[in-house]
């Protein structure tokens, strides 16, 4: 069963993930506007 330490790491991971792929998608958004866009 998972525990307050478990969620609270789901809770970080989720966060960091979020982070982690907006950054990537303003990347990609600025190396391939056109194709980004389209998808």
């Amino acid at each position: 069963m998972p525990t307050p330490g478990w969620r609270g790491l789901c809770k970080a991971t989720r966060r960091f993930c979020a982070e982690t792929s907006a950054t990537l998608e303003q990347g990609l958004g600025k190396a391939l506007p056109n194709k980004w866009q389209t998808m």
